[in-house]
């Protein structure tokens, strides 16, 4: 069962977003920006991060910002989930690397098809870069073989 981290300041929010999205994903759940770094140093063994942008401490763009700097969070795509109503929020937050943004308070079908969109576009880079790979081996045995004839 894929992880998701769920990381709100607010309690209510946390436990809405959890009870939509458990029977489908394992979900953990960080009270602020702080506390979901540190769970992050632990393990970033997490399918989708959704991460309120207002917090107290470490807001949610603080957190996108340090995580887009820490080798193995840097691809876990990130979902703003927030009350915040302002375009210029919106864009900042896919300037600093947010794969999408929600408003509060949240819709269940909507965010669960966000976040399998998300999941989908993880698994195809994940087999591009397969292919990448396998293609690679396969020009540099051809590379060799050619060698070999010359």
């Amino acid at each position: 069962m894929k992880k998701i981290l769920v990381v709100d300041d607010d309690m209510t929010s946390r436990a809405i977003v959890k009870a939509l999205l458990s029977d489908e994903y394992e979900i953990v759940t960080a009270n602020s920006g702080l506390q979901a770094l540190g769970l992050l140093r632990e393990s970033a063994d997490y399918a989708v991060i959704l991460l309120d942008m207002v917090m107290p401490g470490a807001s949610g763009l603080d957190v996108l910002k340090t995580l887009r700097r820490t080798a193995g969070a840097d691809e876990i795509p990130v979902i703003f989930l927030t009350g915040v109503e302002s375009v210029e929020a919106e864009i900042e937050s896919y300037v600093s690397g947010a794969a999408d943004f929600i408003q509060k308070p949240v819709n269940g079908d909507l965010l669960r098809l966000k976040i399998r969109r998300q999941l989908y576009i993880r698994d195809l880079k994940e087999q591009n870069h397969l292919l990448q790979e396998k293609l690679q081996r396969v020009k540099t045995g051809l590379d060799r073989i050619v060698d070999e004839m010359m």
